[in-house]
């Protein structure tokens, strides 16, 4: 059978890690990793909508392409209690996130995927599963780390397929932001609880982000395709 959509035209379609796709399709684009690559792959997008859709074309749904990436985020009143309660939850989410994959290759006896960059089970985590020295890739190098972290703390450590984390400040954060909104892009996606992160510790950050991040972008003019701010 060829089925069709109810809704006329389709529902908004999003691609997921590749901005070369997503615009060669017409679709929006989610994307992860740092700030080092995603400039980059905003001009991409925009160029290849430009050559495949058209200067200036809509999407199907009649709206601008969005183009945006994904961000975990820990805000907190002091930049030290933002990272003192991020890093312990980050490191359960990126085991969490790369279990299958471990387990997988422990199980096929791939051992170019297990050697001396041991990837050790975070404290607090239950130990379910026989102990596993697999360790996930890493995105970019310690020294981009250390220039890519804003003032505050803010950084990812880049593990966990490519994602990365923020934690700080609300003033620490709007650095980060300054230079989000710089790249061009017309999205942002954010992600308030994760690995061990309790109900509590996500409403204050997403009390923070709202009243102390928001307004400082919320009047900011939304990137069309033929306007870019580059």
């Amino acid at each position: 059978m060829r089925l069709r959509p109810q809704q006329q035209p389709y529902p908004p379609l999003w691609y997921m890690r590749n901005a070369e796709i997503a615009a060669q399709e017409g679709m929006h684009a989610i994307l992860v990793g740092s700030l080092d690559s995603f400039e980059a792959n905003v001009r991409r997008y925009y160029d290849l909508w430009d050559k495949h859709q058209g200067t200036g074309t809509l999407t199907m749904q009649g709206a601008t392409p969005k183009i945006g990436l994904v961000n975990h985020i820990v805000l907190a009143d002091t930049d030290k209690e933002a990272v003192t309660v991020a890093k312990p939850a980050w490191d359960e989410y990126v085991w969490n996130l790369m279990t299958p994959r471990r387990m997988e290759a422990e199980r096929r006896g791939l051992t170019q995927f297990l050697g001396a960059n041991r990837f050790t089970r975070p404290s607090g985590i239950p130990d379910r599963e026989a102990p596993s020295t697999f360790q996930p890739r890493r995105t970019h190098t310690e020294e981009e780390q250390r220039r890519r972290a804003a003032p505050g703390g803010i950084g990812g450590d880049g593990q966990g397929a490519g994602f990365s984390v923020m934690a700080g400040t609300p003033d620490s954060v709007r650095v980060y932001m300054d230079e989000y909104v710089a790249t061009g892009a017309n999205y942002f996606v954010c992600s308030f609880q994760w690995g061990g992160l309790s109900h509590a510790q996500a409403m204050r950050s997403i009390e923070l982000f709202v009243t102390e991040v928001m307004p400082h972008y919320a009047s900011a003019p939304v990137p069309s395709p033929s306007v870019r701010g580059f």
